[in-house]
């Protein structure tokens, strides 16, 4: 069974996906089916895997993860190269987003 997700004031979680590869793919069908959450966006460098994420599942998709970081949403998955996971989770952090970061946590 899957709970509802909302934030402390009763509003849907809006969770952002970077990296747009398979994993992250994956991370933004799985958040865009399930209740109470809002599939803020994606973003990824790469306009083939940004676009195709874009349109199969309707949601906003961004070039640089600043611009996803912008939006202000509450939490993100981190599905970007492992070499870029520590920099992107520390701007997280810095901005107060909660993080999920896909393995390996960092290299």
């Amino acid at each position: 069974m899957v709970r509802a997700a909302k934030d402390s004031a009763g509003q849907p979680l809006r969770v952002g996906v970077i990296g747009a590869g398979i994993m992250g793919a994956n991370h933004a069908r799985v958040f865009a089916g399930l209740p109470d959450v809002q599939l803020a966006g994606v973003a990824d460098p790469n306009p083939q895997q940004r676009d195709l994420v874009n349109r199969v599942l309707g949601c906003p998709a961004f070039e640089d993860y600043d611009a996803l970081l912008d939006l202000k949403p509450d939490a993100v998955t981190i599905a970007a190269p492992t070499h870029l996971h520590h920099e992107i989770a520390l701007k997280c952090i810095a901005r107060g987003i909660h993080v999920l970061v896909e393995k390996p946590i960092a290299s």
